[in-house]
């Protein structure tokens, strides 16, 4: 989740966050765009929408016991980073950590009121395997979101620096 001029983005999880800080903040945000991320209803968990999207390669194992939900790397570079170049793969995977639980397995307390009087844009990202296309397509027409299309993976910070950049600028 990162500032951008009166206004958020998130990425994958993050979504989740954005949605319920806007929740919250929605008097200070004039917008939040998602780029393939995931954009919960009143209740939801990560969890939820981890299992819910069917198509999605990527895959997280419970470990109860350290409290984590837990991915391989060769699963996250499948899933999260098709069309990285290999420094970026390499840089990214190497600060992999397991998910702590908690975020992942409580419900979302999500009325949606405030957050429907925010400008909402969601960047489909067509080549993603962590979020399916067609998951993102219908989370963000859920939510109301205009909507963005970018070639890209999961990770369009790296393999789509340049036109990631040119679709947030657009935006503001």
């Amino acid at each position: 989740m990162t500032g951008v001029m009166g206004g958020f983005f998130a990425n994958s999880m993050g979504g989740a966050v954005i949605t319920r800080a806007a929740e919250i903040a929605f008097n200070t945000l004039e917008r939040i765009i998602y780029v393939c991320a995931y954009v919960p209803r009143h209740g939801e968990k990560i969890h939820d929408l981890l299992q819910a999207d069917t198509g999605s390669k990527l895959k997280f194992k419970i470990n109860e016991k350290e409290m984590q939900a837990e991915s391989t790397i060769e699963i996250a570079i499948n899933a999260a980073y098709n069309g990285c170049s290999e420094e970026d793969i390499a840089f990214a995977s190497s600060r992999l950590v397991p998910e702590p639980l908690i975020p992942v397995m409580t419900p979302i307390g999500l009325p949606q009121e405030r957050f429907k009087s925010i400008e909402r844009i969601g960047v489909i990202c067509t080549e993603d395997r962590s979020i399916t296309p067609e998951f993102q397509i219908k989370r963000y027409e859920e939510a109301g979101c205009k909507t963005k299309i970018l070639a890209s993976g999961h990770s369009p910070f790296f393999s789509k620096a340049s036109e990631l950049t040119q679709i947030l600028a657009n935006t503001f």
